[in-house]
Formats: structure tokens, C-alpha cells, sequence
């Protein structure tokens, strides 16, 4: 399969199918509706929640946190997640408009 070439597309169009793409899992779906409702969550609680292994989980929030949909912060054997929502409103405008 061939690289996909992306130089006559706009940075915008570009950033906006890298959101749709990140938000094509159910999984990842379920995490953002999780952290509409919370301030922020621990990784492992997403676990206990969607029931997939600490590895699945981590590999789906990588996939938004590279989209810029949320955003990590580090402590010691955990780490939290949070929305960026503001991230978000571009996908709202355009399903909108």
C-alpha cells in the first residue's frame, strides 16, 4: 500500500481528519463521553470501565492524546487523563457548518 499523499490538503483539513480518525473506536468514543462527565481519570480506572487490558486501553488513549483530544499528566504508577475540549469545537464547527 502506497504512503497517502497529503501535500495538497490544508493543515486544517488534515487536523480535522486526524480527530474523526481518533474518534473511530468505540472505546475511544466511550473515554471522551467519560471525560465530558469528569475533570480528569486515571488510567486505570478505564480498565475497570471499558474491560480491556491495560495495554488495549493505554494504546487508545495514545491514539486521542496524539490527536491533541487529551492530555496526560504523570505521577508515580499512574497517570491522568484529561479532555481538551477546545480541540474538540473544531469537529463540532465543522459538522455544524
Amino acid at each position: 500500500m502506497g504512503a497517502t499523499k497529503t501535500d495538497h490538503y490544508s493543515n486544517e483539513t488534515i487536523q480535522l481528519a486526524k480527530l474523526a480518525n481518533a474518534l473511530g473506536h468505540p472505546a475511544r468514543i466511550t473515554i471522551i463521553k467519560i471525560l465530558k462527565e469528569n475533570p480528569y481519570f486515571r488510567n486505570v480506572e478505564f480498565q475497570k470501565i471499558l474491560h480491556l487490558s491495560q495495554t488495549t486501553v493505554h494504546n487508545h488513549l495514545l491514539k486521542l492524546k496524539t490527536a491533541n483530544i487529551v492530555k496526560f499528566n504523570y505521577f508515580p504508577h499512574e497517570y491522568h487523563v484529561n479532555l481538551i475540549s477546545e480541540n474538540l469545537d473544531e469537529l463540532n464547527y465543522f459538522i455544524r457548518d
